[in-house]
C-alpha cells in the first residue's frame, strides 16, 4: 500500500499504482500524522478542540473520495449516519487500524460526532482504543471520547 499526501490524498492497494481514492484537500501536510490534516484529526485532537465548523471541513475533505466495494460511501460523505456506521464497522473488521481507509471512515464519523451524533463518538473511542496498541496517546483520546459532549 502507498499513501502519498500532497494536494490530493491517494490510497493505493498492493501495487501502489492504481489509486482508488482521491481527496481534494489543498495543501495537506506531507506527514500523515500532521494534526493539521483533517483526515488525522480523529486520532490527534481531543474532543474539546473541535468546533461546529470543523464538521464542514471534514465533509469537504471527504467529498469526491471513493472506497472500493462501498457503493454507499458518497452518501456517507454527505451525511448518512447509518451508512457511515455500517461502513466504518465493516472497515474496522477488514483493515488494520493504521490503514488509510480507516482515516477516511473515522473522519466521516468525526464529522457526525461534531454534529452531535453520540454513536459516532463511541465508535471513534473504540477505534482509538484499538489504535492505542501502536499509538499510545490514543488511549487517553479513547477515554475522552466516552465523555465528550457536543
Amino acid at each position: 500500500m502507498r499513501v502519498a499526501i500532497s494536494r490530493a490524498f491517494e490510497i493505493s492497494e498492493s501495487s501502489g499504482l492504481s489509486p482508488n481514492a482521491r481527496i481534494p484537500v489543498p495543501a495537506l501536510a506531507n506527514d500523515d500524522n500532521d494534526p493539521a490534516s483533517p483526515l488525522t484529526w480523529w486520532r490527534t485532537k481531543i474532543p474539546g478542540e473541535f468546533r461546529k465548523r470543523d464538521s464542514a471541513t471534514l465533509r469537504w475533505a471527504l467529498i469526491g473520495t471513493r472506497i472500493d466495494g462501498e457503493p454507499y460511501w458518497p452518501d456517507v460523505a454527505t451525511g448518512e449516519v447509518p451508512a457511515a456506521i455500517k461502513i466504518t464497522v465493516d472497515r474496522l473488521k477488514k483493515r488494520k487500524i493504521d490503514h488509510a481507509e480507516i482515516d477516511l471512515v473515522l473522519s466521516a464519523m468525526l464529522a457526525f460526532a461534531i454534529d452531535g451524533d453520540v454513536t459516532s463518538g463511541i465508535l471513534i473511542s473504540s477505534a482509538l482504543r484499538r489504535r492505542s496498541k501502536i499509538d499510545p496517546q490514543c488511549r487517553l483520546l479513547s477515554d475522552l471520547w466516552l465523555i465528550a459532549d457536543f
